[in-house]
C-alpha cells in the first residue's frame, strides 16, 4: 500500500526518454488548453506522428536503436511538417538514439538540429545518461548554451524581483451547494451517501470518495470531455469513455461537494512553465473538518501524500520537496481495479509540485466551463518568483505568498497582472491597496514617476532591465511600504 520516495527518488535515467514520452503525449492532450493551441490531431502530419512515435520508443526500450532513428526520420520527413516545437523534440530523441548506436557526429548533428529548433531543456540534456559520451565534446557544450539561450528567449520575461506580497485573505473561494439540484442528482443517481458508513470519519469519506472516481475508468490521456459536469462525465463513461486527470479531478470535485465537503481544483505547473511541454497536472484538495486543513488527493493516481502520519496538502508537498526532505515524504497508493501500484513512480512527479494555480469559483456543477480555462491564483512560495508563460502563452496571474490570508499587512500595493504582450511588450497592471483613506498610487515606472487615482496600469517595458515601484499615498499624504517588481525582457 506504501511507496517510499525514499527509495526511488533518483531518476531511473534508463528509461527517461520513454517517460518523457509518455509525459508528452499526455500533455499534448491533457492540459487545460485546448489541445489545437499547439497540436492539431486533425492534421494528418500529427496523425501520423502519433502513429510512428509508439513505435520509435518501443525500440528504443528494446534497444533497437537503428530500428527508432528510422521511425523518428519518418516522423521528421512528414508533408506537412509537424509542428517546429514537437520537431525539436523529435530530434533529441533522434540524437538519443544515434548516440546509444555510437553515432556520435549524427548524435551532435540531431542535438544541434533540436536546439535550432527550439529545445531548450538543457537539464533534460545533462541529466540524461543515454547522452553521457557526449558530454565532454566542446559541440556538446554549444548545444547546451544553445539550450540555454533558447530557455531564455522563450520565457521572454524573467523576473528578478518580485516584492509585491498578498494583502491577505481578501477573497473569498465559492463552492457549490450542497442543495444544487445537480448536486442532489448526482448524489442520488449514483448512491453517493452509500459511501459513508456510521463510523466513519470525514477522511474515511473522503478517501472513499477518491477510490469511486478513481475506479469509474481508466485513464486515457488523449480524450477530452466536451463538459466538465461530473453527470455529464459519468454518462460518457458509462458507455465506454474514458478521460484525462482534468475530468477526475472534476468528478472527484463535485463528488466531494455534492457531500457536504469544499473541494477545488489545483493545477500543479513544474519550474520553466514558459516554455516547453509537459509540464503540468490536475488534482484536488478537499478541507477536512476534523484534521481542521486541506487534504491533497490525486484522483487519477488514487493515491495521497503523507508526512509521518499527516496527510499533506500540495503547499506542504511543494515545501518538502524544495527544502530537500524527501526522506519522510511518502506517496500513499490507494487500490486501484485498473492501475498497478508499482508502475507508479513517485520521483516522476515531484517536479509539477513547482507553481501551484486555484480558483476562486469551484462551482464546477453549476458552471463547469470553469475547468475550460486557467485557474487565476497563482501561490507562490516565499522569494520564489513567478513565470508570466503557460508553455509560449500569456495568462492573467492573481498571486500570493502569504500562506495564511487571514491578517494582512496594512497599507501594502499588491499587483495583479491582468495581461500579457509579447509582441509589443506590456504589462498590465491592477493595483489594490487596504490603505485607510487611500488617495492615489505613486507609480515610478522605469524611472518615471506618476500619480494616479484608479487601479489600473499598463507598465511599458523596454528591452533589458525594467523595474517598477508603487506605493499607496493616503489623503495626509503618508506613504505604504513599496511594491516593487523587477523583471529583464528578452527577445
Amino acid at each position: 500500500m506504501k511507496t517510499l520516495i525514499s527509495r526511488r527518488c533518483s531518476y531511473l535515467y534508463v528509461h527517461a526518454s520513454l517517460v518523457f514520452f509518455l509525459s508528452l503525449i499526455f500533455l499534448i492532450i491533457d492540459s487545460n488548453l485546448s489541445a489545437t493551441a499547439q497540436f492539431n490531431l486533425t492534421i494528418p502530419s500529427m496523425q501520423t506522428a502519433q502513429e510512428l512515435l509508439p513505435h520509435a520508443f518501443a525500440n528504443y526500450t528494446r534497444k533497437n536503436y537503428d530500428s527508432a532513428v528510422i521511425y523518428l526520420n519518418q516522423i521528421l520527413a512528414v508533408r506537412p511538417a509537424i509542428s517546429p516545437l514537437l520537431a525539436s523534440f523529435v530530434n533529441y530523441h533522434l540524437g538519443v538514439n544515434y548516440c546509444l548506436s555510437g553515432k556520435k557526429e549524427q548524435a551532435l548533428s540531431a542535438l544541434e538540429a533540436a536546439v535550432g529548433g527550439g529545445f531548450a531543456e538543457s537539464d533534460e540534456l545533462l541529466r540524461n545518461t543515454d547522452l553521457i559520451s557526449l558530454h565532454r565534446l566542446s559541440r556538446f557544450d554549444s548545444i547546451l548554451m544553445r539550450a540555454e539561450r533558447n530557455a531564455s528567449a522563450l520565457k521572454l520575461y524573467d523576473i528578478t524581483l518580485w516584492n509585491n506580497k498578498g494583502l491577505g485573505f481578501s477573497y473569498l473561494y465559492s463552492f457549490d451547494s450542497w442543495s444544487n439540484g445537480k448536486m442532489i442528482k448526482l448524489r442520488e443517481k449514483y448512491h453517493l451517501d452509500t459511501l459513508r458508513k456510521p463510523d466513519d470519519t470525514e477522511l474515511d469519506v473522503q478517501i472513499r470518495i477518491l477510490n469511486w472516481t478513481h475506479n469509474r475508468w481508466k485513464h486515457n490521456p488523449l480524450n477530452i470531455a466536451s463538459n466538465q459536469d461530473a453527470d455529464v462525465i459519468l454518462d460518457s463513461v458509462a458507455v465506454g469513455a474514458s478521460y484525462r486527470c482534468a475530468e477526475y479531478a472534476a468528478v472527484l470535485t463535485q463528488a466531494l461537494q455534492a457531500m457536504g465537503y469544499p473541494a477545488r481544483v489545483v493545477e500543479l505547473h513544474s519550474k520553466g512553465v514558459s516554455y516547453g511541454i509537459a509540464k503540468a497536472h490536475v488534482a484536488v484538495e478537499v478541507w477536512n473538518n476534523e484534521l481542521m486543513k486541506w487534504v491533497f488527493l490525486d484522483p487519477q493516481n488514487n493515491a495521497a501524500w503523507k508526512h509521518g502520519n499527516t496527510l499533506l496538502n500540495a503547499d506542504e508537498i511543494r515545501e518538502l520537496i524544495l527544502d530537500n526532505h524527501l526522506d519522510s515524504l511518502e506517496m500513499y497508493v490507494f487500490p486501484s481495479t485498473w492501475l498497478r501500484k508499482e508502475t507508479i513512480f513517485p520521483s516522476e512527479w515531484l517536479k509539477y509540485f513547482y507553481y501551484l494555480f486555484y480558483r476562486f469559483e469551484n462551482q464546477f456543477a453549476e458552471r463547469p466551463e470553469l475547468m475550460q480555462s486557467f485557474a487565476p491564483l497563482c501561490y507562490l512560495r516565499d522569494n520564489q518568483t513567478p513565470e508570466l508563460l503557460y508553455q509560449g502563452i500569456p495568462r492573467a496571474l492573481v498571486t500570493t505568498s502569504n500562506s495564511l490570508k487571514v491578517y494582512p499587512t496594512m497599507n501594502l500595493v499588491h499587483a495583479d497582472i491582468a495581461a500579457v504582450s509579447i509582441d509589443t511588450p506590456f504589462i498590465d497592471l491592477v493595483l489594490n491597496t487596504t490603505m485607510p483613506s487611500f488617495n492615489y498610487f505613486e507609480i515610478k515606472a522605469n524611472g518615471i514617476t506618476t500619480k494616479q487615482l484608479h487601479k489600473d496600469f499598463r507598465w511599458a517595458i523596454t528591452h533589458g532591465k525594467n523595474s517598477i515601484v508603487v506605493k499607496a499615498v493616503n489623503q495626509a499624504g503618508v506613504k505604504g511600504p513599496p511594491m516593487l517588481i523587477e523583471l529583464e525582457y528578452v527577445k
